[in-house]
């Protein structure tokens, strides 16, 4: 009896080391797609105003933070003391990347032209109107 629990310890013992190294190699496979986090101002010029945040990332690297309440801010921090920030509502489309420089001057890097919103048609109103100058009978 006791030969069958070590043995089934044994067994429990190799799959979890089996898991853990298969769960680090696939976790150092992603890593090594992802490039370094970007330092300079240079690599951001590559964005383009179509992009979603996954295809920035795939070029600039995973942002340092994300400052955002109601959309993304994500923040890049360069190694010249500037910060870069990205706006997008559903990290799907971006709405602005800005470059801060340390005096806090943000400049838009790229122009990422406005979406058009479709007009609300008025509807009539339901209440009746009153006609001015009419005498009511």
């Amino acid at each position: 009896m006791c030969d069958g629990v070590s043995n089934m310890k044994r067994t429990l013992l190799m799959l979890t080391f089996c898991l853990t190294i298969e769960c680090l190699s696939t976790e150092q496979a992603l890593a090594q797609r992802t490039p370094p986090t970007a330092r300079t101002i240079e690599v951001f010029h590559r964005i383009k105003p179509q992009m979603s945040m996954k295809q920035v990332i795939d070029i600039c690297g995973v942002p340092d933070e994300d400052i955002g309440s109601g959309i993304h801010i994500y923040v890049y921090k360069l190694s010249d003391g500037s910060l870069v920030r990205i706006g997008t509502p559903d990290k799907k489309r971006l709405i602005y990347v800005a470059h801060v420089p340390p005096n806090g001057e943000a400049r838009s890097i790229i122009q990422i032209p406005q979406r058009k919103h479709k007009s609300k048609r008025r509807l009539p109103s339901a209440r009746p109107q009153r006609i001015i100058g009419r005498e009511r009978r």
